[in-house]
């Protein structure tokens, strides 16, 4: 069954999505040793794998426009509540 993996920062589903197309990623980068073990993971992996970016902060109430919009263009609210779990979880 395909898994796609959500994330709010651009930086990191731009290279996990070369690391799942090309099966590379920039060695100089500063998290090399992290990316070199997610590469591995997913080059060897035969699962298929995605990676979408999702706007961030969706459930701050300033943010109700992007939402609609968010919602509207088929994301759901489970998205938003995992990500907002996700930015909860790393602030610990």
């Amino acid at each position: 069954e395909p898994t796609c993996v959500y994330s709010d920062c651009k930086g990191v589903v731009t290279i996990v999505q070369n690391i799942l197309a090309f099966g590379t990623f920039n060695t100089t980068h500063e998290d090399a040793d992290l990316l070199s073990y997610l590469a591995q993971l997913l080059v060897n992996s035969n699962a298929f794998i995605s990676i979408k970016w999702m706007p961030g902060h969706l459930d701050d109430p300033t943010n109700h426009k992007k939402l609609k919009k968010f919602l509207d263009g088929g994301g759901s609210q489970q998205q938003v509540d995992g990500n907002t779990e996700a930015d909860a979880l790393a602030k610990k």
